[in-house]
C-alpha cells in the first residue's frame, strides 16, 4: 500500500516538515472531522513560536515536550476533547497523563511535558490518545549525560 505525502511549511518553526495523513477513526474525536495531526518533539515551548530546539534526543536533564497540530474540517464546531498522552520507555508504559484540550478552530496546537529523568534513559515514545484510539506516536531517545 502507498502512502502519501503532504509538505506543509510552517514559517514560524523555519522547517519544512513532512505531514503524513492521520485520519482518526470516526469516533476517536467527537465533533472533529478528517482530522489529522503532526507531532514535534523539543526541549522548550515558546508561546509565541511554539517548540524550540526540536529534536528526537534528549538527556537526562532536559524536559521532553511533545507539540501536537491537529487540522480538521472547518465545518466542525469548537470542541473540548479529553486526551492523553501515554509515556513510554523500552515500551513499558511509565506514565498515563490525562488532559482536555479546547480546539476552537482548525489548526489548533496542543503540548504537554514530561521531565526526562522520570522516564530514565533508552528508547522511549510518547502516544497521544484520545478515547482510547492512538492519533499519532512518536519515538525519542534519551541519553545518560
Amino acid at each position: 500500500m502507498f502512502k502519501t505525502r503532504i509538505w506543509i511549511t510552517f514559517p514560524l518553526l523555519g522547517i519544512l516538515a513532512c505531514l503524513p495523513p492521520k485520519v482518526n477513526t470516526p469516533n476517536a474525536m467527537p465533533g472533529m472531522k478528517n482530522v489529522r495531526m503532526q507531532t514535534l518533539m523539543a526541549k522548550r515551548i515558546s508561546l509565541n513560536a511554539g517548540p524550540v530546539d526540536v529534536t528526537n534526543t534528549f538527556n537526562l536533564r532536559d524536559d521532553i515536550y511533545f507539540y501536537s497540530s491537529f487540522w480538521w474540517s472547518r465545518s466542525s464546531e469548537p470542541t473540548v476533547q479529553h486526551l492523553e498522552a501515554r509515556w513510554y520507555n523500552h515500551g513499558a508504559l511509565i506514565l498515563t497523563d490525562p488532559f482536555t484540550a479546547e480546539f476552537p478552530r482548525s489548526p489548533w496546537n496542543v503540548w504537554n511535558h514530561i521531565p526526562a529523568k522520570f522516564l530514565g534513559a533508552g528508547k522511549c515514545r510518547v502516544d497521544i490518545c484520545s478515547q482510547g484510539t492512538v492519533l499519532d506516536s512518536h519515538a525519542f531517545e534519551i541519553t545518560a549525560p
